[in-house]
């Protein structure tokens, strides 16, 4: 990671709250300061810098096609099919997922478990 940017920041925005400040954005129509209040949970981030090519920009017959793209040694294959699986597989290896627990103040007694068949939860 470059110092100071988004990949260095994200990772110790959560722990390291004097470095983080509320804003005044003019952009879109802006919005209000206390929207850009955080608390030491909703910096959390983990972010991947994947470099595409020792190139800034890879040549085009380099970057691939959507031809079997989940085929590492097809015709098809280049930095973009590469990336994607790479992005897939990150994915599955964080599992991001996510419980609702309640809505609107009513608690949830159902939702969605990973790897469970329905009736196990229920």
């Amino acid at each position: 990671p470059v110092r100071g940017l988004f990949e260095d920041w994200s990772y110790a925005g959560s722990w390291e709250t004097e470095h983080v400040a509320t804003c005044l954005p003019t952009t879109y129509d802006g919005y209000y300061a206390s929207r850009t209040t955080y608390n030491n949970s909703t910096l959390r981030a983990i972010t991947i810098f994947v470099s595409t090519s020792k190139e800034p920009t890879p040549e085009e017959n380099r970057l691939g096609s959507d031809y079997k793209l989940f085929k590492v040694n097809s015709r098809g294959n280049g930095h973009i099919p590469r990336n994607i699986r790479l992005s897939l597989s990150m994915i599955d290896i964080v599992e991001p997922y996510t419980s609702i627990v309640s809505v609107n103040y009513i608690k949830m007694t159902d939702d969605i478990v990973p790897l469970r068949r329905r009736k196990e939860r229920s």
